[in-house]
């Protein structure tokens, strides 16, 4: 959890500085709406996702004769998994992104 928060933090400053530089002077102020606006709701459809996963689980697990905290630590195990793997697919195109935006443009 810690390497994660960690790492998000270290994350959105150089994402919200690709986003503003990668449109003109003008175009700025929405691309910044927007970013804010889509990273919300990235985030709630994720929690909201993650949330049902857990209930899920949690209700299998209990219905398979496991107590109440076991079937919490379980699915909640499970939950972070599943959040881990989405975070390391998202490096793949976080990397890609990095190559391309230090590159310089051939205009």
């Amino acid at each position: 959890m810690v390497l994660r928060g960690a790492g998000l933090g270290f994350m959105f400053s150089p994402v919200s500085a690709a986003v503003i530089n990668a449109v003109s002077k003008e175009d700025s102020a929405t691309a910044s709406s927007y970013y804010s606006l889509f990273m919300q709701i990235g985030g709630s459809i994720g929690i909201s996702v993650l949330a049902v996963l857990h209930q899920s689980l949690q209700s299998s697990y209990q219905h398979q004769g496991k107590t109440a905290e076991a079937s919490s630590h379980y699915s909640l195990e499970i939950a972070f998994l599943v959040s881990a793997i989405i975070t390391i697919l998202a490096v793949w195109p976080a990397l890609k992104l990095s190559k391309q935006l230090s590159e310089p443009s051939q205009e």
